[in-house]
């Protein structure tokens, strides 16, 4: 049975399955150590790992991030996933080229997971450490089922902004890819409950435009960002000139791609 060690951020002790532990809080309150509730989500470990909970009001939706299985199933499929915008918009190569990507906004790790099935080496950045706790659960899951593909996927629980910030030399990828967190526009069932869970645990991107400028220093080949469908391009500050490259649309969002080549970037 497996324990799992819980950041300083929630509890300094190991949680064993079926012991709850509470989101947001520094420290814990006195009384009953095995369950508290912050905003209405939880944090629960059980027989399968890690999933986080949302109670709010009737609403009792569960978050579990999972590469095997699951919604992921169909679209890890080889064939189909090399067919996605994702991975078109970032370039994977098909004729294993060693193609590195940072995922900036990790968050579920879906994305990532799609490219490093398709070959792409990919460095998972996530700043909130209960996301990152969850990713580190599947990335464990995924290593005793798919292994090539968890080699292939590297997390870090790092400020995105800094980490591209701090790059230099070969140390920089071929692409960035960033998919800011979009304002929650309903409560409503429109909005999945997946990213209902997200929005309640980490709002949305507030320095997005920051990071597209550091994106922009940072990668060799071509900036990915996901945005919804209508939204204006982002703006990196200093470089608001800079506009996409070109962009694949899907029915509710698009992928701007930025081929750095091809950019007026002779400031940065």
């Amino acid at each position: 049975m497996r324990s799992f060690r819980m950041p300083d951020y929630l509890d300094a002790r190991v949680v064993a399955p079926d012991e709850v532990a509470a989101l947001g809080l520094p420290a814990w309150p006195g009384g009953d150590n095995r369950r508290h509730e912050h905003d209405g989500l939880v944090l629960v470990c059980d027989e399968r790992g890690l999933h986080l909970e949302l109670h709010d009001g009737s609403r009792h939706i569960k978050l579990r991030v999972e590469f095997i299985g699951g919604v992921l199933q169909d679209r890890a499929k080889i064939q189909q996933a090399r067919a996605e915008m994702l991975v078109r918009a970032c370039g994977v190569p098909n004729d294993g080229t060693p193609w590195r990507v940072v995922d900036a906004t990790a968050g579920l790790g879906r994305d990532a997971f799609l490219l490093a099935t398709c070959g792409a080496d990919v460095t998972m950045l996530e700043r909130h450490p209960v996301l990152a706790l969850l990713l580190e659960d599947a990335l464990f899951t995924l290593a005793g089922g798919i292994p090539e593909v968890a080699a292939r996927l590297h997390l870090r629980q790092q400020d995105a902004l800094a980490y591209l910030q701090a790059l230099s030399g070969e140390e920089r990828p071929q692409v960035v890819y960033c998919d800011p967190m979009f304002p929650s526009r309903t409560k409503s069932a429109a909005v999945g409950g997946d990213m209902q869970v997200l929005h309640a645990l980490i709002g949305d991107t507030p320095d997005a435009d920051e990071l597209f400028g550091a994106a922009l220093r940072a990668a060799t080949r071509r900036v990915v960002v996901k945005r919804p469908l209508r939204a204006e391009p982002l703006r990196a500050p200093g470089l608001e000139n800079i506009r996409p490259s070109y962009a694949l649309e899907g029915r509710a969002s698009r992928f701007d791609v930025y081929l750095i080549e091809t950019l007026p970037l002779r400031s940065l």
